[in-house]
């Protein structure tokens, strides 16, 4: 506290708690000329003493060098000791499926953060607001309603996207991550027999080919057009008409599938002609 000229004592300085009866006494010391005076004051371990403290000063009990009274002042602060609350990482993603998986690369980081006000989550404004995307930090601060947002773009594969808050008196909360994959490729299918415009003289050919997905894999099943997974070969007139759909001869050993050598052989005679080989291949 600073007097606008030296003082002879300050004998009265008070701390009024949130919902405490009871005010807490500090005790001030001065400096070399008795013009600015040092206090220390603790606050409780009572979670609900957070929020407004108001201290005070008795013009009573402070004096100038020749015996003059000061004037009862007081001044407003608020306490916060109380860290905030973990954050919700999917409900701060509008849009992102609950699977989270997406082959989508940008997306807005964005919500209200909250503090921990006697157990209640309050939106607050200047909340800093941690966003990690792997190891890459992006750091916002929360507005007056205590909105904040950030656009991130996403690299392939899986990467944990991690939020956290810190309050405006410093407490930081516990971070909260998802895993999230990314993945902008689509599946590769290499038909390796026959190959693409060979002539061959094996009228019930050996058909193989390998389908692969790197990142969230084939689900192994038949191609569902709705959803864009599974895989699917057929054997075709070179018009397009449809022979039959072919079966592998054996499963694959994982699911979802990352790599896969399909392979079938044709049980009945074709007759002299064209064919085609098509396939269909969707990721998770």
């Amino acid at each position: 506290m600073t007097a606008s000229e030296p003082l002879a004592k300050l004998d009265n300085v008070m701390v009024a708690e949130n919902e405490n009866t009871e005010n807490v006494q500090v005790t001030m010391e001065p400096n070399a000329d008795n013009t600015v005076w040092t206090g220390t004051y603790t606050t409780t371990d009572n979670e609900n003493r957070d929020g407004p403290a108001k201290v005070w000063v008795i013009g009573g009990q402070l004096e100038d060098l020749v015996g003059n009274e000061g004037s009862n002042e007081n001044a407003t602060f608020h306490v916060d000791k109380l860290k905030p609350l973990t954050p919700d990482v999917l409900s701060l993603i509008p849009g992102m499926p609950s699977e989270k998986q997406t082959n989508n690369g940008t997306w807005l980081v964005e919500g209200y953060s909250k503090d921990n006000y006697i157990g209640d989550e309050v939106a607050t404004e200047n909340m800093t607001v941690k966003i990690r995307f792997g190891t890459t930090v992006y750091t916002v601060t929360s507005g007056a309603d205590g909105y904040f947002y950030k656009s991130i773009t996403l690299t392939e594969g899986i990467q944990e996207l991690g939020i956290r808050y810190i309050d405006p008196a410093g407490n930081e909360g516990t971070e909260n991550a998802e895993n999230i994959t990314y993945d902008a490729t689509k599946p590769s299918i290499s038909i390796t027999s026959p190959e693409n415009g060979a002539i061959i003289n094996d009228s019930t050919p050996t058909i193989k080919l390998t389908i692969a997905d790197d990142v969230m894999g084939i689900e192994n099943d038949a191609f569902n057009t709705d959803e864009n997974t599974g895989y699917t070969v057929w054997l075709c007139h070179d018009d397009g008409t449809l022979i039959g759909e072919l079966t592998s001869k054996a499963d694959p050993t994982e699911d979802p599938i990352k790599s896969f050598v399909f392979e079938n052989d044709w049980p009945t005679e074709l007759a002299e002609n064209w064919y085609k080989i098509n396939v269909v291949a969707g990721d998770n």
